[in-house]
This record gives structure tokens, sequence and C-alpha cells, in this order.
């Protein structure tokens, strides 16, 4: 027993058995829900049913720890209400608090039932600090993050069954770890396993309970009901781990009402006495994000505002949405290259003097390419404003900013407050650039999943073919620009090289750019893409999802994309997809083998053959396909994208409250 255990442990039953007093579940008078477990030390108590006015869930420890609950379905659990965590937009997020950076001792205690085994779960975790969760092959582990852990045998536990767990560490950062200072209890007893490596954790950056955001990536989700966290800095002893089991069995969950669709998603930071103003500024705004600033601009506890630069940009056809989410248009004084395959820059004064003359409290800033953000960061730094830069950003090449001024990208970079990115290769590069791993939040890029959804029969299929006047082969779809960025040369000599024709193969080609002519003299003057290829030229909004649903398989053939849209259209629409290594989204959505091919760059022969392997086998399409829309759902929708905003928002506005200065220091 550890000096801190409690002597109401003198109470137990003789041999080991059950506890005298129940576990009750945690309240006000009883913060750990047994008497014969002690608080000392504890700091964070969640009976994850409690919620504060502002909708934060209650911490009952006193440490001030209230977490936000994203998400999640409200249900009755063995102490009253819990939480059901469905998929991997639902967690509850943990403060980014002192008390919580523990580095040993250490316990976690959980109520927990799993819906499903089998897979991944993070139950808790603090990056890089703790985590406690189950492997694919249902094996508990509770680690440092970094590999060092306990790792129990495989299957401890069975499903829709309440379980107790509780992992203890007794030491310190350097300790090695042996049976003598870590330990897991299932039940309230001892779980058989091993303990290997050297406990060291490393900087605090963000923690969920739920889920996971292991090197930014945010689909490592819990999939099952939690009523009951408790974390200590001290380890617990064998006796309260059994306390702390020492509860009634509990029938079938009984669902709750569910609360208002806006406070599930998002709720308060808890540390401004009004409604903080938050001001997006980007260049456009396009229509896949019109879903997103919807979300946002819902949201009860800040008051969101887009502003763009410019309605649209010449190689767009894209107009502002009429009806939807409020957008402020300015004046643009810059030059817009964009149709000729070149930058738009672009340059709004009335941006700047709107942020000087009516300061809001908070503000995104579209990335590091426009004058008008770098000029923006300026004023915004004056005038003691916290601002995030949002961007998708993977090289200093991907702007005349970045190639030209590179000293310039540094020092906006060092005055930001953080960075929202869409996925690993812009996290990778602003890291390279310094900024801490804490202060890079995700937002994943997403498209409208209900707009791009898959056919529901072959019949639909069949026709949205005869609507578009497609002929009834397995048809491979390029959506893009046609210029050399984009790889369309590369994929027409694949697609020539497997001499379509006799195989019944037939390629869409829909959009347009620089290429255009030569695409066209290019199908014209080989006889093996004519007739084989259909070129279509601009597709609407509204024809482009029956596109999707006409076709077999997509093919991206990119040189370079510092993501790759098209991408998420196609595993929407539940198409399997071929990409070049090149796209920087496939690092993100696409599992090689699993629900698409990655092929390398500016390599025709490899392309033709992943095309040609997809077209013989329908079976393999047809599954790739449904797990690439699975691999959409689960992380990759407008809530995520909102709710990765949104907890940017909270975090940053709880680090840097606004230190806005009184218009009299003013310039």
């Amino acid at each position: 027993m550890t000096p801190d255990a409690p002597s109401a442990t003198r109470k137990w039953k003789a041999g080991g058995g059950r506890a005298n007093v129940l576990f009750q579940g945690i309240s006000d008078h009883l913060v750990t829900g047994s008497p014969q477990i002690s608080p000392n030390r504890l700091v964070l108590a969640y009976d994850m049913g409690t919620r504060r006015a502002s909708g934060e869930l209650k911490d009952f420890s006193g440490r001030g720890n209230d977490g936000w609950v994203v998400g999640t379905e409200k249900i009755r659990g063995p102490f009253g209400a819990a939480r059901g965590f469905r998929t991997a937009s639902d967690y509850v997020g943990l403060p980014f608090g002192r008390s919580l950076h523990i580095r040993g001792p250490l316990s976690i205690a959980v109520w927990v039932k799993f819906r499903r085994l089998g897979v991944h779960q993070h139950i808790v975790a603090y990056d890089d600090l703790y985590t406690l969760w189950i492997d694919e092959n249902d094996r508990f582990r509770f680690s440092d993050t970094r590999g060092n852990a306990f790792e129990s045998a495989p299957g401890l536990v069975p499903v829709d069954t309440w379980t107790s767990l509780v992992a203890t560490f007794n030491g310190r950062r350097g300790r090695p770890l042996d049976a003598t200072n870590i330990a897991l209890y299932v039940n309230g007893r001892p779980a058989p396993g091993r303990a290997f490596g050297v406990w060291d954790p490393g900087p605090p950056i963000e923690g969920y309970v739920g889920k996971e955001s292991h090197e930014g990536q945010f689909y490592l989700p819990f999939l099952g009901d939690i009523a009951t966290v408790l974390i200590f800095r001290r380890a617990l002893s064998p006796a309260e781990a059994l306390a702390f089991a020492a509860a009634p069995n509990v029938a079938a969950d009984i669902p709750l009402p569910t609360e208002p669709l806006e406070e599930r998603r998002f709720v308060s930071s808890g540390i401004i006495g009004r409604t903080p103003r938050v001001v997006r500024i980007s260049s456009i705004l396009p229509p896949y994000r019109v879903r997103t600033l919807e979300l946002l601009q819902a949201s009860p506890v800040i008051r969101f505002e887009q502003w763009v630069m410019a309605a649209s940009e010449r190689n767009r056809k894209w107009g502002l949405p009429r009806g939807g989410p409020t957008v402020r248009i300015f004046r643009d004084w810059g030059v817009d290259l964009s149709h000729r395959d070149m930058a738009a820059a672009h340059f709004n004064p009335g941006i700047l003097w709107e942020l000087a003359v009516r300061p809001p409290d908070f503000v995104i800033l579209g990335g590091y390419e426009q004058p008008t953000c770098l000029s923006a960061a300026l004023v915004l730094e004056r005038m003691g404003i916290p601002f995030l830069l949002s961007s998708e950003s993977i090289s200093f090449q991907d702007s005349v900013i970045g190639r030209q001024a590179p000293f310039l990208v540094r020092k906006l970079v060092r005055r930001c407050a953080g960075v929202i990115v869409p996925g690993r290769a812009s996290r990778d590069h602003f890291l390279a650039l310094g900024v801490r791993k804490d202060r890079i939040f995700v937002a994943p890029n997403a498209v409208d999943v209900d707009r791009f959804a898959p056919p529901r029969s072959f019949a639909e299929k069949r026709a949205s073919r005869t609507a578009l006047g497609l002929p009834d082969k397995t048809l491979c779809l390029y959506v893009g620009r046609l210029t050399r960025t984009k790889g369309i040369m590369d994929l027409l000599d694949a697609f020539g090289s497997l001499q379509p024709a006799g195989r019944g193969l037939h390629l869409v080609i829909v959009g347009q750019g620089l290429l255009k002519d030569a695409v066209e003299a290019r199908i014209r003057r080989d006889p093996s893409l004519r007739g084989a290829v259909t070129r279509v030229g601009y597709a609407s909004e509204e024809q482009l999802p029956e596109y999707y649903r006409a076709c077999d398989m997509f093919v991206f053939p990119t040189r370079r994309d510092i993501w790759g849209l098209v991408l998420n259209e196609a595993m929407c629409a539940g198409m399997p997809v071929i990409s070049t290594d090149a796209a920087a989204g496939t690092l993100d959505l696409i599992v090689g083998g699993v629900n698409g091919l990655i092929v390398p760059s500016e390599r025709p022969e490899e392309l033709g053959a992943a095309i040609l392997r997809f077209h013989e086998d329908p079976a393999l399409r047809a599954r790739m396909g449904i797990r690439a829309r699975e691999r959409i759902l689960d992380g990759f929708t407008p809530r995520d994208q909102a709710i990765g905003f949104h907890t940017a928002i909270v975090q940053t506005l709880q680090r840097h409250p606004n230190r806005r200065r009184p218009p009299s220091s003013r310039c």
C-alpha cells in the first residue's frame, strides 16, 4: 500500500473480496466515488454527465479541469448519466492545465464499456505524457506515449459490459518499468502482462477522453461508453483499485434525450465573460467550406465572421453562396493571374482599416501567401490581438512570398499564436519552421458528405451515366485543372499504353486549363485514345457529384499538390482512388491497398498498372470504395473541420486571453 492510501481500506472483507462499501459514483460530497479511495492528489474527476451552465463537463476534483464536450451521446450508465462515443468526432477535450501535466507518479481510473474490440482505441490520452488504450489485439497499454509501457495479456474484457480499469505508475521520469512500479487493474484485479522500457514522457501537448491525437491525426477514436474518469498525481493502492471496482451491475443502457446540436458540438472556453468575436480572413470562400462555416456561425459560444479578399478568382468559377452563411467581401487592389496558372495576390486596405477601427477578439489569417495577411499580422500584433494562421502550405515553394521572401514567413510564424493545418504534410512544414507541437491544430479538409454521396444501386449509377452521355464501360475519372503540375499528360500516357478500347476502358476528363488544346490534340493524334476518352470541360457544382456517381475509379496523376481535395470528393462518393505520392493529402486519406492505391509521380507505367488492376478486379474496386467512404466519414467531414477550428480558437484563447490595447494606443 502506498503512503497516500487511506486507512479506510481496513474495512475490506477477509480474503480480498468485495468492499463493504460500494463505489457510488462521483458527486460533490464524494469526489472519488468511495470513502475507501482517498482524494489525496486528485486532479480530475468526471462523472461524464454533469455539465456546467457554460456547457463544460464539470470537474469535481476542485482543480478547475473542466472538459469541453464535442459530439457524444448522453446515455444511462452505472451511476447515472454517462457518455457514448460513436465516431472520431466524439470526445472530451482536456484543458491545458499544469495539474494534468503529470510525469509521475500517476493513476488513471475509468469505468468503461467497449462497443467494439479488435481496433486501436484510446480511452484517456494526454500527449506526450501518458495514455491508456487498447490495441487491435485487445491488449491494454498504459504508457508514456513513447512506447514505454505496461502491456496486458489479450482478451481481458468482453464487449457491451461495464468494466473498471485502474492504471498506476509509482515512479518518476527515467525510472525503468517493472512489476513493482507500474500496473493495470481490471475489475479490481491485477492484469497479467509485462512492463518494458524506461518511463520517458515528453512535453505536454493536448489531452482527450475518448480520443488521441497522435502526431496530429484525429482518427484514433474510442468506440464505446465511459461513465467515470479519475486522474491522480499518485499511485493508487491495490485496495483502492478494488474499491473503485466495487459497483453494482447495471442493465442495458437507456438512451437519454440528446443535447441541442450546437451545444453538443461546441462549448465555451469558460475564460471570457462575454461571447468572443472571431474573424477569419481568407482569399475566397470555396463551396466546400460553406458547410463548415455554417457550423461555426451556429456556435453559441463564439461570434464567427468570415471576411474574404475577393468574391472569386479567375481560375475558378465559384460564386458566393446565396442564402447561406454570412460573408463579408472587401475591395481587392491586388493582381489575379490565376487563369494563367500563376498566383493571385490580394491586397485589401479595407480589411486593415476595419481591424483597426472595429477590432475583433481573435483572428484567423488564411496563410502567409497573401499581402493582406502579412499586413494584417502587423496590425494585430501592434493591437495585442491574438491570431492563428490557417495554412495548407507544405513548402516555401508553394507561394511567391515563400520563395522570394522566406524571412517574412518566418517572422509571421514567430508572431502567431499557432497554426491550423489540414494534415501531416502541412504540420511537418510548420514544425520545421519552429512552431511548437502544442500550437499546431488539425482541421482536416472536408467536402459535403451528403452532396458527394455514392449511388444507392447499380441502376442509379447507370442512370447517371445515361444522363451524362457516358458509355457503359469501366469508367476512369479525372477531375482537375489541365496543367502540367496536375500530371494530365502523364495520365494520357498511362491510359493510352493500356489499349483501352480493346479492354472496355474509358477515361472521363472533367476540367479546364492551359493544356486544354494540347490534351485535345493528343487525343486526336493518338489512335489508342481516340474514342476512349470523353473530355467534359467545366462541370458545375450541381453536375460534379453526378460524374463521381457514374464512374468506377478515380485517378489523380498530380506531380505536386498541397492536398488534393478531389480525393476527398471521390472517396466520399465511394470510389476507389489511385493517386501519386505527390499529393500531400494521401498521407492522411489513403491507406495503400485498403481504400486506394498510391503510385510514384511521373511514372505513367505504374499509373497504368494500377488502373488495369482496378479494371480487372471489380470486387477489389467495390471493397476499396466502401473503405474509402468510411475513411471520409470517420474524420474528414465538415463537422470534423469545424471542430478543428473551434478547438483551435478555444485553446488559443485559454493560452492567450485578449490583450487588445485601448484605442488611444493605436495609430
